[in-house]
């Protein structure tokens, strides 16, 4: 595995690397060619713009890229879709309403971590180590990581 973080964000790499070491980052019998995770933490360049976070898995080279906007105000607020309920009638044309689940994003620190959590969910159900490769459960993958941080950060601080 390759890790390699472009950012001031040095305090989260700890955490990142402990989470990995849980799955399978390298695949030696691959069709063609072995394939190794490579991820990668940077800044977005994207002004002012409400985006966040922006990330992404490529399966085709296992690369994960997780992005922050290094000008997004803090604390914000992330809601996001985690789940779905399916419904006797249509609610809009659609059979289903979506389970909302929201956290506060304190810093940019917390924002990778979001935004890592989610793509290593869609890395995890490529390679088969998870099942349900839908945006809603890499969102609530995403949210439990992001509290599961807060928590470790909050009890270090608190023994400060």
């Amino acid at each position: 595995m390759q890790f390699e973080n472009f950012t001031e964000l040095k305090s989260i790499e700890p955490f990142i690397l402990d989470e990995l070491k849980k799955h399978k980052t390298e695949f030696p019998r691959n069709r063609k060619f072995g394939k190794e995770l490579t991820i990668n933490l940077k800044w977005a360049d994207l002004g002012d713009s409400r985006a966040s976070v922006v990330g992404y898995f490529r399966y085709k080279d296992f690369m994960m890229n997780c992005r922050v906007n290094k000008n997004a105000l803090y604390p914000l607020i992330k809601k996001m879709p985690v789940g779905s309920k399916k419904l006797n009638s249509f609610f809009f044309n659609k059979p289903f309403r979506y389970i909302y689940d929201q956290e506060v994003l304190n810093n940019h620190e917390e924002a990778m971590i979001w935004v890592f959590a989610h793509e290593l969910w869609h890395f995890l159900c490529k390679t088969k180590q998870a099942k349900g490769n839908f945006e809603t459960k890499a969102n609530k993958f995403g949210f439990e990581m992001l509290r599961k941080y807060k928590e470790i950060n909050n009890k270090v601080y608190s023994l400060l």
